[in-house]
């Protein structure tokens, strides 16, 4: 335990953002935890939970493996390595949207997922099984609209693949002239510190976070 902290304070000397830690071996009884009160932005962390709905799902026989979902203009995300690459309109099991969710990080694939299992659903069943250091989740859409409507309103109206194209930029600077044009605004109405600065007061809506030891007790 001093060695961590030790570690964890040399880090943090050279570091301007938080540390959070928690390490578990239940079978040697060995526990470590560093500010793991104040819950954290848990990001993609929150396809693990809608990976565990999706299976107390199938285990109540509210949904079927082999049942199949469209990949479809709806369902067109950016950070979806996997489903970018098929054609729309495709039909993939839930099966295999899991397991691209998980092994690829595919936003598509955990949004199709997370709207068949439903939001509510996910959020109500950490709670059911006794997780509950969860804020509520979202959708990854939603964390992108998010972000952009604390920099204007008008990314309320963004289109899916209008979003894509945005987050595919390449660069910060290029980012916001895009999301800049997209918007309607002329440019330079927008600079990169004021896209950081949205992006932290999102991250203050307190969306997507939980405590990383409620995190490290799920895993």
């Amino acid at each position: 335990s001093k060695t961590m902290d030790a570690h964890i304070a040399s880090v943090q000397r050279s570091f301007g953002g938080r540390v959070s830690a928690y390490v578990s071996d239940p079978s040697l009884g060995v526990k470590y935890a560093h500010d793991t009160e104040r819950p954290s932005y848990i990001a993609s962390g929150v396809k693990v939970p809608f990976m565990i709905e999706v299976f107390r799902q199938a285990d109540q026989g509210l949904l079927s493996w082999d049942e199949t979902l469209e990949y479809n203009e709806a369902a067109i995300r950016d950070g979806a390595p996997r489903l970018n690459r098929r054609p729309l309109n495709s039909k993939i099991t839930i099966r295999e949207l899991v397991r691209i969710m998980v092994q690829s990080s595919d936003n598509a694939a955990s949004d199709m997922l997370a709207r068949r299992v439903g939001l509510n659903n996910i959020n109500t069943g950490l709670k059911v099984q006794g997780f509950d250091g969860f804020n509520r989740l979202t959708y990854l859409i939603d964390v992108r609209r998010g972000v952009f409507r604390e920099l204007d309103l008008r990314g309320d109206d963004l289109t899916n693949l209008e979003i894509r194209k945005i987050r595919w930029t390449w660069g910060w600077r290029s980012h916001v002239a895009k999301l800049t044009q997209t918007l309607g605004r002329p440019a330079g109405t927008y600079s990169v510190k004021d896209l950081h600065a949205a992006y932290h007061r999102f991250y203050e809506t307190g969306a997507n976070h939980a405590r990383v030891d409620s995190l490290g007790h799920l895993m």
